[in-house]
């Protein structure tokens, strides 16, 4: 790594992680510069089929922070039984009920990738 990347990207290469567990698989961490998706620039993009998060190489620290929690995000929703990828656009439960999948998906992701969460937070 280079003294170019944001601090987040050094910080997680002297850390040594590579992953984000999500319990039943593991998703890499993949830096690509220019990054598309649809044929667009993006930030970032996480690939369930190749258990890739993909950020954006160039992203700045704050944006690549806000990015990575986006893309975990993703993961947590599925997690929780939201999946726009099987066809379904909208939810179908009560705020409360959203708020209590969402938070017991992210305290799991938090749980399996302790040292992760402890260095998005310390860089907030």
């Amino acid at each position: 790594m280079t003294n170019d990347l944001c601090s987040l990207y050094i910080t997680l290469a002297e850390n040594k992680i590579t992953c984000v567990n999500a319990g039943y698989r593991k998703f890499s961490l993949q830096l690509v510069k220019s990054l598309k998706e649809d044929g667009q620039r993006c930030w970032g993009k996480t690939d369930f089929d190749k258990c890739e998060i993909s950020l954006e190489l160039t992203a700045i620290h704050d944006v690549a922070v806000e990015t990575l929690l986006h893309e975990i995000m993703h993961i947590v929703l599925h997690l929780v039984g939201f999946d726009p990828e099987d066809g379904s656009s909208s939810l179908t439960a009560t705020n409360e009920e959203l708020v209590s999948r969402i938070t017991k998906g992210l305290l799991l992701i938090n749980n399996l990738n302790r040292k992760l969460f402890k260095i998005l937070l310390t860089q907030l």
